[in-house]
């Protein structure tokens, strides 16, 4: 099997131009100016896939599959100037499954091989801020530059084995054990081929400071190694069925063997699979800390100079070697307890099921400033703590068909649902593992909403959550003519969330400063999508289709946003055309 894809994206964004700042080739700051313009983000992503399988025996298959990924970007920021940096990524990896059955069972064996590689290529090669406070009651800030040029290697060796038992009985207890293991191994690599400079002027009346940072040339790297052993029990006693379950988890950098209990079971109520019971209590731990355990290394290199002159290499300039972060080796792993009931019945064709999941989150990673309000090395110091907790309620009720029905020389397909949701964070969105703000005396504890002072997790969510969603999906198949019609609607309830209009602070005299967010409403909104696809069967193979996503054309508000003194909405894609060929052999 083999299939090839090339996508192409030009995105038109606008740039808000005005002044900046950069240092020339005298080394002396230098101002530039920009008219407001539009201009375009352009991404290019091509992805090739080849899988190829056989039968060795009657008891024996391999399945070996490799893939190949090139990711072409042009990226900017829409308000800081020279900030464009192209970004190439490149990615390849093989995986082998090896499959054998046995009298007792079948036993199965998956070994991988991943390489990514990223290389950033920045327009500036450093950064340079101007902050000019000769008018308090309007500072200036003058910008420009990017992230620089870096180059990320990662390769990943995966291995996985699962046995799968036949079932056997036992007390008149029917059972179907398996277990395996996982383990998995990353190497990463930072590498920069240039020294990457961040320049901060502060002025004010009687002051001027220069601060830098700079990351040294060089080549950092990190290892992560995760471990797992999993076993479960399917036992089937009359109509009930029981699933219990335990996964151990374990890995070089937490060092914490982290045991998630499993359990699930059926109940058939009336013994004919019309009516059943479901329910489970399950453990879930993030599969890695990946991301915490190669951070060290990607802001490795990293030193500090305050009150410097503009010449990085005067003897006066005391650079000092210093981490921007702190915490991470005291991390634990975060994990999600969840809770589900289910009823699913069956009635004529159709099956309906009512379900309620409860999950909470613990442990969940966040970071802050290490010492809020102070200036200099120490306001750059970023902490991480397992200080995240998150609660998420809903409640679903979905209908299928249970086989096809037959209408209009067709056959038909419907699914429907109804859920209402409900989210808690005590960590906004926009104040999760990315959030850093160094310049602020910050209680990440408390937010100012609506008028008050409350906990930051009874915020009303920040990330578009609806309360009450509907879906329903029809797909139509006339057999003899090769034609499928698919039409989807959506609708979703409105909702009240909280935003937060650029960088707005209150300080309040008990608990100090605190992240301002308003209270907004946003109407309820619905989209129909629709698809059309043709395979005749003279084709051998060929067919086309066409897909319209929001054929009314709905002008369904998303989120808002500040600029320039004004609050601007932001709207979901309007009307969209895609046709697409294809050819299968």
């Amino acid at each position: 099997m083999f299939s090839a894809s090339r996508r192409s994206s030009t995105i038109p964004m606008y740039t808000t131009g005005g002044e900046g700042v950069i240092l020339n080739d005298a080394g002396e700051f230098e101002m530039i100016e920009s008219a407001a313009c539009r201009r375009n983000q352009k991404r290019v992503p091509d992805n090739f896939f080849l899988k190829y399988s056989m039968n060795l025996s009657t008891a024996t298959t391999v399945d070996i599959s490799g893939n190949y990924t090139d990711y072409q970007s042009r990226l900017f920021s829409s308000s800081v100037l020279n900030s464009g940096y192209d970004n190439a990524h490149t990615g390849l990896g093989f995986t082998s499954t090896l499959k054998h059955r046995m009298a007792v069972g079948e036993l199965e064996f998956t070994g991988s091989y991943q390489k990514l590689k990223d290389e950033r290529t920045a327009d500036q090669g450093n950064y340079v801020e101007v902050l000019d406070y000769s008018d308090w009651s309007n500072p200036l800030s003058l910008r420009s530059g990017g992230p620089g040029n870096l180059i990320s290697e990662q390769e990943t060796l995966s291995a996985k084995s699962v046995m799968r038992s036949n079932e056997t009985e036992w007390l008149g207890i029917a059972h179907q054990p398996s277990m395996g293991f996982e383990v998995n191994n990353t190497e990463g690599r930072y590498i920069r081929r240039d020294d990457y400079y961040r320049y901060r002027l502060t002025t004010m009346p009687g002051l001027d400071m220069l601060t830098m940072n700079r990351f040294l040339a060089g080549t950092y790297s990190a290892n992560y190694t995760s471990y797992a052993l999993f076993a479960d029990d399917t036992l089937r006693y009359g109509r009930l069925t029981v699933r219990p379950g335990v996964r151990l988890d374990r890995d070089d950098f937490v060092e914490q063997t982290n045991i998630a209990p499993r359990l699930s079971a059926t109940y058939d109520l009336f013994g004919d699979s019309d009516t059943l019971l479901i329910g489970g209590l399950n453990r879930y731990y993030g599969r890695s800390m990946l991301t915490y355990a190669l951070y060290g290394a990607q802001n490795a290199g990293l030193q500090n100079c305050g009150y410097c002159t503009l010449d990085p290499n005067d003897p006066s300039n005391g650079w000092e070697q210093q981490k921007d972060f702190e915490g991470l080796e005291s991390l634990s792993t975060p994990y999600n307890d969840e809770l589900t009931l289910a009823v699913q019945q069956r009635v004529l064709s159709t099956t309906w099921r009512l379900q309620y999941a409860h999950s909470e989150g613990r442990d969940e990673v966040r970071s802050r400033t290490k010492y809020p309000g102070t200036t200099g090395d120490q306001s750059k110091i970023r902490t991480f703590d397992n200080g995240g907790r998150s609660s998420h309620y809903a409640v679903t009720l979905s209908v299928r068909n249970s086989q096809p029905w037959e209408w209009a020389d067709a056959t038909h397909v419907l699914n429907g649902s109804v859920s209402w949701q409900q989210s808690k964070n005590n960590t906004p969105s926009d104040q999760g593992y990315s959030f850093f703000d160094p310049s602020t005396r910050l209680n990440s504890d408390k937010v100012w909403y609506n008028g008050k002072v409350i906990d930051a997790k009874d915020l009303p969510s920040t990330n578009y959550n609806s309360p009450l969603k509907f879906n329903l999906e029809l797909t139509s198949e006339w057999q003899e003519y090769g034609l499928t019609l698919y039409n989807r609607l959506q609708w979703c309830g409105s909702r009240q969330q909280a935003v937060l209009y650029g960088n707005e602070y209150y300080n309040d005299p008990e608990f100090g400063q605190l992240r301002k967010y308003s209270k907004e409403h946003f109407a309820s909104r619905y989209t129909w999508d629709g698809r059309v696809t043709w395979k005749p069967g003279f084709a051998y193979g060929a067919s086309v289709s066409v897909e319209v996503n929001n054929i009314l054309n709905n002008k369904n508000v998303a989120d808002t946003l500040a600029y320039s003194d004004q609050v601007l909405r932001v709207y979901d894609p309007g009307r969209q055309f895609w046709l697409q060929m294809n050819y299968d052999f």
